[in-house]
């Protein structure tokens, strides 16, 4: 995306805006989970600057643990009552954005 290229293995995770053009090479089998996240939820969480797309150490750290809620939450998604819905995924975006910007103290 951009003039970025990002490279990912296991676990990684991949930030880029939708709103723009963005290329993908598969080269072996795959697996992968997507979260949509609306605009205003990213702005929020401060990662509405980014430039390409971004890539996240998924195997450690903070990574590792949106990496293993974001698992859960697509496995046990359809399970959640519509009014947790939105506070379940507002813990992984804000995580994504501490993630991003760790010096960001997150929404006020």
């Amino acid at each position: 995306q951009e003039d970025t290229v990002a490279t990912l293995g296991p676990g990684d995770l991949l930030l880029w805006d939708s709103t723009r053009p963005i290329r993908f090479e598969v080269t072996r089998s795959l697996e992968k989970i997507t979260l949509l996240v609306p605009r205003e939820k990213v702005e929020r969480a401060t990662v509405s600057e980014l430039r390409g797309a971004t890539r996240l150490e998924g195997r450690s750290g903070l990574g590792a643990l949106v990496a293993a809620r974001l698992a859960s939450l697509a496995r046990i998604a359809m399970d959640i009552p519509p009014d947790l819905a939105r506070p379940a995924s507002d813990v992984l975006v804000d995580l994504l954005g501490r993630m991003h910007d760790p010096q960001d103290p997150g929404p006020q």
